[in-house]
């Protein structure tokens, strides 16, 4: 939003019951997630610009954040739908089968480049 009015005014509303999606379509000034309603994904917080991330980590799931966000982009109005612990690496069981492979396959390949530097073709 361009004014902190105009957030404040979404905020009523959506307090009153209004779809987020819906008034995130209507007003948002965000080109890059109107068309999903306002949905930004699953984030982390701390890449985005501090005012904007903090809002995250003080909501609840399903909570509306009750002042707009001012960040240099203009006014936010912010709900948080749902929380998960960050994963930035996928664990060794979910991976030991492709290890197991790439590894099979590597072997492979060793052996057959061992073959080829032993033959003798006339």
């Amino acid at each position: 939003m361009k004014t902190e009015d105009q957030a404040k005014n979404l905020i009523s509303r959506l307090n009153k019951g209004a779809d987020f999606g819906k008034l995130a379509q209507e007003f948002s000034e965000d080109t890059g997630n109107k068309g999903q309603g306002g949905l930004l994904g699953w984030v982390v917080p701390r890449s985005f610009v501090p005012a904007f991330g903090a809002s995250f980590t003080a909501l609840k799931p399903g909570e509306i954040a009750q002042s707009p966000i001012r960040t240099q982009f203009g006014f936010h109005v912010v709900k948080l739908e749902a929380k998960r612990k960050a994963e930035l690496y996928p664990s060794y069981e979910s991976q030991k089968p492709v290890i197991r492979n790439a590894l099979a396959n590597q072997k492979v390949q060793m052996h057959f480049q061992d073959l080829i530097k032993k033959a003798n073709v006339q």
